[in-house]
């Protein structure tokens, strides 16, 4: 009988034995404290399909990614806190008096995208003049989607607007100073710069729309003529 390479049993189980060490992922019991920790902003990473909302001088715009969590939302009302500076979108039907188109469908592709541009000129001047802007540049804000008493709302706090300067050879994204000695929130205080409350205290924030212009039909001279005639008729009778 041939004598043959093959590894005795023992020498198989001490190389899966071996194989097997390489991929196991030693868990150490320890108790860490994260309360007084700082959870880093995303603000502080890529954050291109994050809910967010630009400001311009000239109007608003909402991220694509945004406008498809919310695929089944076509209007929205803009609710401002002035105390807090926060700015809360609504979803609402598109027969209340502030409704504001906030998406359209692409022809081509069927596609929810959001509005070019939601032109609202004197709502930016307000915000900017509030925020002490810069007027040649544009802020953008990531929001929180946040559920409250059955409702729906995206909370963009504006004191963690980002501040984007465009130039023809450079884009530049500066964040708040405010965020220069630190990471972010508190662990234990997250949940409070999230809570809207009870919408107590917001304000609704009126959009100016362009209204088209009706022209009235044009009628000759003898027309208007006879109408005037018929009704001082009707008056003698």
């Amino acid at each position: 009988m041939e004598e043959t390479n093959n590894p005795t049993l023992v020498e198989v189980s001490e190389v899966v034995d071996k194989s097997r060490s390489k991929n196991v992922i030693e868990i150490i019991e320890e108790d860490i404290d994260i309360s007084g920790l700082q959870v880093v902003r995303k603000e502080h990473f890529a954050h291109t399909y994050d809910p967010s909302i630009s400001i311009k001088p000239k109007g608003v715009r909402f991220s694509a990614s945004l406008v498809r969590k919310l695929a089944d939302v076509d209007d929205v009302i803009f609710l401002m806190d002035p105390v807090n500076m926060k700015l809360i979108v609504k979803p609402v039907d598109a027969d209340d008096r502030d409704a504001v188109k906030w998406s359209k469908i692409e022809k081509k592709t069927g596609r929810r995208m959001p509005k070019d541009n939601i032109p609202a000129a004197r709502l930016s001047q307000k915000l900017y003049r509030d925020m002490g802007w810069s007027a040649d540049t544009w802020y953008k804000i990531i929001g929180k989607i946040v559920h409250s008493r059955g409702e729906t709302l995206i909370v963009f706090n504006l004191k963690d607007a980002e501040q984007h300067i465009v130039t023809k050879d450079n884009r530049q994204v500066l964040l708040p100073t405010e965020w220069e000695n630190s990471y972010g929130y508190v662990f234990t205080e997250r949940d409070k710069e999230d809570s809207v409350g009870l919408l107590a205290g917001y304000q609704r924030m009126e959009i100016v729309k362009k209204v088209k212009k009706i022209n009235p039909p044009v009628t000759n001279d003898t027309d208007q003529l006879s109408l005037f005639e018929n009704n001082s008729e009707e008056r003698k009778e």
